[in-house]
């Protein structure tokens, strides 16, 4: 319920409304409501980034990102606009220059905070998205580079800036392209289970075969 209120507030919000990525993520958080969600964590991740993006009402997009999440083609918007913070951080965002430089200066603050949680955003997305995997190594075997994030995650996450998580050697990035295929992804492998699973169903009946087999003789 307070999801839809925020989404409402949006809509009702001229300031809000008039960005369009905001625009965006409200039109796949209410299709989410009428038709279902595939998997949870787009759920979450789209109600985290409007959560966020609601707390920067006076700076927009850039066009590129506005373009990119909104497109017709863009299945899952919440997820084109991780890719872009992770892979343009501040310059998916536009700040005109103003001649308070206060103003200025707050407004790049609030986007730098932003960029500071876009790592811990991005971590709780690979976690919800692998618990909507059939198995626990799922993406880890789907996903290049998927294993060393988690490795170098555990030794830098205390030590460093949050924006080094997002560029160290563009694992992050890498990532999210491959999930750009998320869809398919979850799909081999609830494939292989399967298999997994009929392969050792004839090999049961194999055995029993054979056991049948050796009573038989005796």
């Amino acid at each position: 319920m307070k999801k839809i209120l925020v989404t409402l507030f949006i809509l009702g919000h001229s300031s809000l409304w008039a960005k369009p990525v905001l625009h965006c993520l409200a039109d796949e958080e209410i299709k989410y409501h009428k038709f279902g969600v595939k998997y949870e964590a787009m759920y979450k991740l789209n109600k985290v980034l409007i959560d966020t993006m609601t707390d920067l009402p006076d700076v927009d997009m850039a066009r590129t990102t506005n373009a990119a999440v909104c497109s017709e083609n863009t299945q899952y918007p919440s997820v084109k606009l991780l890719e872009h913070l992770v892979q343009y951080q501040e310059k998916a965002f536009y700040i005109p220059e103003v001649d308070d430089t206060v103003e200025l200066y707050t407004k790049r603050g609030l986007v730098k905070e932003i960029i500071n949680r876009v790592p811990d955003i991005l971590h709780s997305f690979i976690s919800d998205l692998q618990a909507a995997c059939p198995t626990p190594d799922c993406l880890e075997k789907k996903v290049p580079g998927l294993t060393e994030y988690h490795e170098r995650l555990k030794y830098l996450q205390m030590d460093v800036p949050p924006k080094t998580l997002l560029t160290e050697n563009n694992m992050s990035l890498k990532i999210m392209i491959a999930l750009r295929d998320i869809d398919n992804i979850i799909l081999d492998c609830r494939k292989e289970v399967l298999e997994a699973k009929r392969k050792q169903l004839e090999k049961q009946k194999q055995l029993e075969k054979e056991q049948q087999a050796e009573s038989s003789k005796q």
